[in-house]
């Protein structure tokens, strides 16, 4: 058994763990690659460099929660950008197949759908995009706290690219959420009450 400082703590090697490294060095060393003590050097930089990695993937404690891949999948969207996913697709559960394969969402996913930030705070953020083609426009909310957030986003702050307001103040307006399909109406603002980190996305009629 070896001893060595990983991490800031010294653990113990044994023979089996350190065999792998040693072995791919020496036969360097048989070689006349190297010599031998750079072999046992990097015998040691390899070994380290797995523990710490072992010892990084221990230390990520945090899981995304289905809110917060909402909330994800939603920012990718609004601000158009490209949608990469590593995994075993034919293993997807329902519930990540229908985040990443919302049709509706997804039609925010295009150039000309151009966003614009309407308030942001510490513990809020509200988006609009509209879409200059097909005259949609959107509007999202955020939780960005650790606490139940009731999120607005005025009418008159809903604008296109040229800056000007697309809707008229107490025009009455109708949102169908996106992720949900809920169908709700308007004044004034668009209004929603947030789980911590969640958010929700209207398209505005």
């Amino acid at each position: 058994m070896r001893t060595m400082p990983i991490c800031g703590e010294s653990q113990m090697i044994s023979r089996d763990d350190w065999k792998p490294f040693e072995k791919t060095c020496l036969s360097a060393v048989s070689c006349g690659r190297i010599r031998y003590q750079e072999a046992i050097i990097q015998i040691v930089i390899c070994f380290l460099l797995e523990s710490w990695a072992k010892a990084l993937a221990k230390s990520v404690t945090h899981v995304l929660q289905k809110d917060e891949q909402r909330t994800m999948m939603t920012l990718w969207c609004l601000f158009g950008s490209p949608l990469m996913i590593g995994a075993e697709l034919t293993k997807l559960d329902e519930w990540t197949l229908g985040l990443l394969t919302n049709k509706k969402v997804l039609s925010m996913l295009t150039p000309d759908c151009k966003p614009h930030q309407i308030a942001r705070d510490d513990n809020q953020a509200a988006w609009s995009a509209h879409n200059e083609k097909t005259g949609q426009t959107y509007v999202a909310l955020f939780n960005l706290s650790e606490e139940v957030q009731i999120v607005n986003a005025d009418i008159e702050c809903i604008i296109g690219a040229d800056g000007r307001c697309l809707f008229e103040p107490d025009a009455g307006l109708s949102l169908e959420e996106l992720w949900t399909g809920k169908v709700d109406s308007a004044e004034t603002a668009v209004s929603a009450e947030l789980a911590p980190h969640s958010c929700v996305v209207y398209e505005v009629k």
